[in-house]
């Protein structure tokens, strides 16, 4: 068995242009699946000093954001979190968050408030070592294997 028969991508926000200030946020169906990678592609700044001003991944038994909660440390520039990196001057620059989802709640919430130009925000989330790796590939539109 090919290992990333096991895994499900979904996007979380479909690429989207976003002004300064304002904010994109997307979802994450966890369930099933014992860990999820989130990619957070961001277009590149005219400084490094542009970079998101929120960034968090919340977490809620629904797909309402407004009823998510904190996880500790994935809230960015907080004191319990993580720093968020310097936006990248030259080029699109991603972000990977590494979550286990066992004791998670069922939903994971992304929120993201870019700062300076305006760029195009998308994520995706790479859901992996699913249960049953049938539903797995059922998530998405399309599979083509080649071994």
């Amino acid at each position: 068995m090919i290992h990333m028969q096991n895994t499900a991508s979904r996007v979380m926000i479909a690429g989207v242009s976003k002004s300064a200030g304002s904010t994109a946020t997307g979802y994450v169906d966890t369930r099933g699946f014992g860990s999820v990678a989130i990619d957070v592609h961001l277009d590149s700044q005219a400084a490094t000093s542009n970079n998101p001003t929120l960034f968090n991944i919340t977490e809620s038994e629904d797909t309402v954001v407004s009823n998510a909660t904190s996880i500790t440390g994935l809230t960015g520039d907080a004191t319990d979190g993580f720093a968020i990196a310097a936006a990248d001057s030259v080029s699109p620059y991603i972000t990977r968050f590494n979550i286990n989802t066992p004791g998670r709640k069922r939903y994971l919430h992304l929120t993201i408030n870019p700062l300076g130009t305006a760029g195009v925000v998308t994520a995706n989330a790479v859901l992996s070592r699913a249960g049953n790796s049938t539903e797995a590939r059922a998530l998405m539109k399309q599979v083509v294997d080649k071994a």
